[in-house]
């Protein structure tokens, strides 16, 4: 299965040189927030995870595989380890 939403967003935030506090601060977020969703303490926001994506400059590819990480977050974990076997 692909990495989670956390890894992702732990990527992003290092390929654009962004701390969580720094990325926190664009969003107008706190930074606990942050690391909550990034740790999966919090679920990726649905409403907002495309916006987080432009603020983090993601290609089509990253893109893509961002917002459907952030989609199966909103699985419950036992559907996710069955899906798994059948994801790349």
């Amino acid at each position: 299965m692909s990495a989670d939403f956390g890894s992702l967003l732990g990527d992003a935030l290092a390929s654009q040189k962004l701390t969580q506090r720094d990325f926190a601060r664009l969003l107008g977020k706190s930074t606990s927030y942050v690391y909550k969703v990034r740790h999966g303490l919090r679920p990726p926001p649905a409403a907002d995870v495309d916006g987080w994506a432009d603020h983090l400059r993601l290609g089509s590819n990253e893109r893509e595989a961002f917002l459907a990480a952030a989609g199966l977050a909103h699985v419950p974990l036992v559907l996710r380890e069955r899906l798994s076997k059948y994801l790349p």
